[in-house]
C-alpha cells in the first residue's frame, strides 16, 4: 500500500486480517516493507499453503489500493483490495506514525488460494517511521 499524507507519500504492500470467520486461516509473525511499495512476511503457518513466506508489492489508488502476495516455493498469489488511514491515539514508538489497513482478499492462484480464500476481511496495524514500515508491536500479520 501506499500512504500518502502529511507523513509524504510512503508505499508498502497490503496485509490482510482475520477471515469472514473469526478464526484466520494464515499468521505470519514477520513483516517488514519500505517505501519502494514491497514488503516481506515470514514465519508464516501454515507452511503447507505459503511456503512459510511471501513477497508483497502494492498499488495505490486514492485512500486504498491493491496488493499481491507471491507466496515463497511456488505455494501462489494472493490477491487483496485495501483502504487505509492514520490511527489516533498513536501507539508506535516516538516519531513513527500508526497506520490501520483494512483489506479484503479478491483472489489467488495455487495452493495459497485453498486457504485464503476471496471475501476473507481483515486489519492490520502499521507503523511507519521514515521509509521504514513495520507492524504495530504486538501485532501479527494474519490472513
Amino acid at each position: 500500500m501506499v500512504v500518502a499524507s502529511s507523513l509524504g507519500t510512503v508505499a508498502f504492500a497490503s496485509g490482510v486480517a482475520s477471515a469472514v470467520s473469526t478464526k484466520p486461516t494464515v499468521t505470519c509473525t514477520k513483516f517488514s516493507a519500505t517505501a519502494s511499495g514491497t514488503a516481506t512476511v515470514s514465519s508464516c503457518t501454515p507452511t503447507a499453503s505459503t511456503g512459510g513466506s511471501g513477497k508483497e508489492v502494492a498499488k495505490l489508488k486514492g485512500t486504498g489500493g491493491t496488493a499481491t502476495i507471491t507466496w515463497a516455493s511456488g505455494h501462489g498469489t494472493t490477491l487483496t483490495k485495501f483502504t487505509y488511514a492514520s490511527v489516533t491515539p498513536n501507539k508506535c514508538a516516538s516519531g513513527a506514525s500508526e497506520i490501520k489497513e483494512t483489506a479484503t482478499v479478491t483472489g489467488g492462484t495455487g495452493t495459497a488460494v485453498k486457504t485464503i480464500k476471496a471475501g476473507q476481511i481483515g486489519t492490520l496495524l502499521l507503523c511507519i517511521k521514515g521509509t521504514a514500515i513495520s507492524l504495530l508491536p504486538g501485532q501479527k500479520y494474519t490472513i
